[in-house]
């Protein structure tokens, strides 16, 4: 991981110019069987035909058949096998261990949930981090919590946690994967579209609806378009349900402290003119790179004075997580610099052996 703290310079000529200064660290109705159309989904068939078809039924792990209806009644296989899923998720199936330890326990996703669920490793650092900055906060929401990646980790490590999506089988799915984890007490579930809940109170839980600010921290991991995102430069704009600059102002009305799961080409400048205008020439935010078994797989971007606090790195050290901290990376910096060029350091030891001698 890093982290990139940005704090805008009063005395700078251009407002557009920032300075940045860089720590680094890596730290459901059931559906009866006889009324299923059991037609298989072969490999050749278009993706578009497959989605159009019923989910073929099976029993695993001695459960019934999993499935689930939308809004329009189209039914959702949700317990898969590698042979159940369509073809342009496959792929991910091996990586379902990395997504949830406890996938054999009889986790439910849905054919997009599998290329956006959060990784269960970089869920548990995401909470971490936040349980880090915020030990005493108490109620925290996930937006768009889809399968509920998020969710759990953070009912692992606070009390009260609000799951929050448009779709009711995504928050379906959400309980009945805390369920497995045992962390389902700890959850309450909104079933609402962000651009309507954000304009009122209504859903915050009526225990803390008196309060201003009633969340002490909000994270959100908004769509970034399927698996088509822009890889170059991601247009931050352009997340649904709202772009960068209302989400932010959606999110602060009801958090001081708040978070978004981002893509890694995610427009640098954008955020940059957003933190100036959510708080002035002095905002900061931070910017922590998220890594997943070796791989960059996207950013947190934190705003609030509790979130953007100096930090000690050695503090979030984890051998299980594998954290790796400000001074680990400026060991392995300070390594590849000698690799690089070798004479330097015979020069610079030099120069000690003559200090020494004098």
């Amino acid at each position: 991981m890093g982290d990139i703290e940005i704090e805008v310079d009063d005395n700078r000529d251009s407002e557009d110019e920032v300075f940045v200064g860089d720590e680094v660290f890596t730290p459901g109705e059931a559906q009866p069987k006889d009324e299923v159309d059991e037609r298989q989904i072969t490999e050749d068939e278009d993706i578009e035909n497959q989605e159009q078809q019923d989910p073929i039924p099976y029993t695993i792990h001695g459960n019934e058949d999993h499935y689930d209806r939308d809004e329009k009644g189209n039914l959702h296989l949700l317990l898969h096998t590698e042979e159940s899923l369509p073809k342009r998720v496959k792929k991910f199936y091996k990586r379902r261990y990395q997504l949830y330890s406890l996938y054999d326990k009889g986790i439910h996703l849905t054919t997009e949930l599998w290329f956006s669920v959060t990784p269960e490793r970089v869920a548990e650092i995401t909470a971490r981090i936040i349980k880090h900055f915020i030990p005493d906060a108490v109620d925290v929401v996930d937006l768009c919590c889809g399968g509920g990646g998020n969710t759990i980790r953070f009912a692992k490590h606070f009390d009260h946690v609000g799951a929050i999506d448009i779709n009711q089988i995504n928050i379906n799915c959400t309980l009945h994967n805390a369920e497995i984890y045992e962390v389902r007490s700890k959850i309450w579930s909104v079933v609402g579209d962000w651009t309507e809940l954000c304009n009122s109170s209504d859903w915050v839980p009526e225990r803390i609806r008196h309060k201003k600010i009633p969340f002490d921290f909000i994270f959100v991991s908004p769509p970034w378009g399927g698996n088509q995102y822009d890889r170059d430069v991601f247009d931050l704009e352009t997340l649904k349900p709202l772009g960068l600059k209302k989400l932010c102002y959606s999110l602060k009305k009801y958090s001081k402290n708040f978070g978004l799961f981002l893509p890694k080409s995610s427009n640098r400048d954008q955020i940059d003119r957003i933190t100036r205008k959510l708080y002035g020439k002095k905002g900061k935010c931070r910017i922590i790179e998220l890594y997943n078994d070796g791989h960059y797989v996207g950013i947190l971007l934190l705003y609030g004075k509790k979130v953007t606090q100096p930090i000690d790195y050695h503090d979030l050290n984890d051998d299980d997580y594998q954290i790796e901290t400000l001074s680990d990376y400026e060991a392995e910096m300070a390594e590849a610099e000698k690799a690089k060029n070798p004479q330097s350091e015979d020069i610079e030891n030099s120069n000690d052996n003559s200090e020494m001698s004098e």
